[in-house]
């Protein structure tokens, strides 16, 4: 498990304590099982109710990767303010930065956790995926626009005609992307005109 720290200040001035154990972590008392993360998945903060996640959950190499708010004030120390991160981080009472929590805190239970927001590796993939046609197509979009109105009013040069049929194949391929055997992992991006 690593664990990474985010300095952040907070007012009023609060304590952080965490355990570890396996791979559940009780954070100030709420307890977080994450032994169901698949591989290459991702879960989102918002599918935990605890104010102490500050990024998504991994499991990347087998390895729980998350990352926590480290509370800091004026007094912090200088590891407080520049937290490193925790590597191999061994069962037991988590050795935070800083003055160690002094507050008992109460057991608060298992933390309830909605599954069905984990992104696994393959979603993770084809979002991206998605998102970089989106982007592409943009691009495609506003390159064909004057082209296209420099077509209908039949103001086109030669080189704009062209121009126009290479960002209209290009727009194509695009689209066409999604169909290829090695979607959405192994892409074959048809190349941008000149």
């Amino acid at each position: 498990m690593i664990i990474k720290l985010t300095p952040q200040e907070m007012y009023p001035p609060q304590q952080l304590a965490v355990w570890k154990n396996g791979e559940q972590l009780n954070i100030n008392g709420l307890t977080i099982d994450l032994a169901n993360l698949m591989e290459g998945a991702t879960l989102p903060v918002n599918a935990i109710g605890s104010q102490w996640l500050a990024a998504p959950i991994q499991r990347i190499g087998g390895q729980l990767l998350l990352t926590l708010f480290l509370p800091n004030c004026p007094e912090s120390t200088e590891a407080e303010r520049f937290p490193r991160d925790l590597v191999d981080v061994p069962d037991g009472r988590v050795a935070l930065p800083g003055k160690p929590a002094e507050e008992n805190f109460p057991t608060l239970g298992f933390a309830q956790i909605d599954w069905s927001l984990m992104q696994s590796a393959a979603q993770q993939a084809e979002e991206l995926a998605l998102a970089t046609i989106a982007e592409l197509r943009h691009t495609a979009d506003q390159a064909l626009a004057p082209l296209i109105d420099a077509a209908a009013l039949q103001m086109a040069s030669e080189a704009e005609e062209a121009k126009l049929k290479d960002w209209q194949r290009y727009r194509v391929l695009l689209n066409r992307v999604p169909e290829q055997a090695g979607w959405p992992t192994e892409i074959d991006w048809p190349a941008v005109p000149a």
